[in-house]
């Protein structure tokens, strides 16, 4: 009797153990089973440089050397690692954003780029999805002298200065200074000195103001006026600007 107690007793506990295994097991298959994914296959384009004009053709981005890519679900922002282009992601519906904001330090020191784009990812599917970047969305300043001027004078420097007091030198023609969209108006300081023999007089410091816009290059060109001999600012497509007193 002891023996046939002990038989049916061992069969429960086995029973026992077997179906809390199995429960376990298919617990796990379930929280390890892999979702459904997909491949991303980004294509970034722009107008790659600074315009003057309202439209002008985008053209396919080659270096994404700097930038930064997330995806967005609903849930919020989440970091994405593409290689060559392409990356392996759930299937779903995403907005995509791109920027190298890092890299041109928010708009300062490089051109600005910076987009987003929605689409639909199903479950197997080589997904093309393709961000048009546009223009950059900072401003580009360089100057520029018109022969009348350098054939007086030489720029010593010409600094501008934004609403953030923050401050760039441009002194040659190389030299380029960036400002962030929110900019539209710039102080400007510049000094000159004549030319050995030229019969004018340096030039001090002097002051005044040029308006950007973001996503165009502003040229800012020196010149001088044949009949006094001053100082004229020009920027590129407009009118004098101001006179330098």
């Amino acid at each position: 009797m002891q023996l046939k107690a002990n038989i049916i007793r061992n069969i429960l506990v086995l029973a026992f153990v077997i179906g809390a295994w199995t429960s376990c097991d298919n617990n796990n298959m379930q929280m390890e089973a892999p979702k459904q994914k997909g491949v991303l296959r980004l294509h970034m384009s722009s107008n790659k440089e600074y315009i003057n004009i309202d439209t002008r053709a985008a053209s396919a981005l080659t270096d994404w050397t700097g930038f930064t890519f997330t995806l967005d679900n609903g849930s919020g922002p989440m970091p994405l690692d593409i290689v060559d282009g392409e990356a392996i992601i759930e299937a779903g519906t995403y907005t995509l954003t791109a920027t190298n904001a890092e890299a041109a330090n928010h708009g300062y020191s490089a051109p600005l780029y910076t987009g987003c784009t929605s689409f639909t990812l199903y479950p197997a599917e080589r997904k093309d999805v393709v961000l048009d970047l546009g223009a950059p969305k900072n401003s580009k300043v360089t100057v520029a002298f018109d022969p009348s001027f350098s054939a007086m004078y030489t720029l010593e420097y010409l600094i501008l200065t934004d609403i953030n007091n923050y401050s760039e030198t441009l002194s040659s023609l190389d030299d380029e200074a960036y400002f962030p969209a929110e900019n539209t108006t710039l102080t400007y300081t510049m000094k000159a000195n004549a030319i050995k023999d030229t019969h004018v007089q340096d030039i001090p410091s002097v002051s005044g103001e040029i308006s950007i816009s973001a996503g165009c290059h502003t040229v800012i060109t020196l010149k001088v006026n044949p009949i006094d001999s001053n100082l004229i600012v020009i920027k590129s497509g407009e009118p004098h600007k101001g006179e330098f007193q």
